[in-house]
């Protein structure tokens, strides 16, 4: 049987291992299929280019929607000081943000 690392998983037959999906991850070794990679959480995000899990957004940015590749800046009026959040907190006037994030 193909040695399927974390990440990734080996339908049957094939002859390597195929990476999951964006926004995706398979923690097991072993996985039989596309189906053992489970959609990251939501404030969490996965690109083709990371091999090492989800990561969080960074503070700034935010994702509400699980199985994300990327995350999304925060809007000018809108902040996230802490990492991996699914949502923008709205300035309370007369607060503003000079930029987004």
């Amino acid at each position: 049987k193909l040695e399927c690392p974390r990440g990734y998983f080996c339908d049957e037959g094939s002859r390597s291992p195929s990476a999951c999906p964006e926004g995706t991850w398979a923690n097991d070794t072993m996985s039989e299929n596309v189906s053992f990679c489970i959609p990251c959480e939501a404030g969490w995000y996965r690109d083709g280019t990371m091999q090492d899990g989800c990561q969080m957004c960074p503070a700034g940015y935010s994702q509400n929607e699980t199985g994300a590749s990327k995350c999304i800046q925060c809007e000018k009026g809108t902040y996230q000081g802490e990492a991996g959040s699914s949502a923008c907190i709205v300035c309370e006037e007369p607060l503003v943000t000079i930029g987004p994030g």
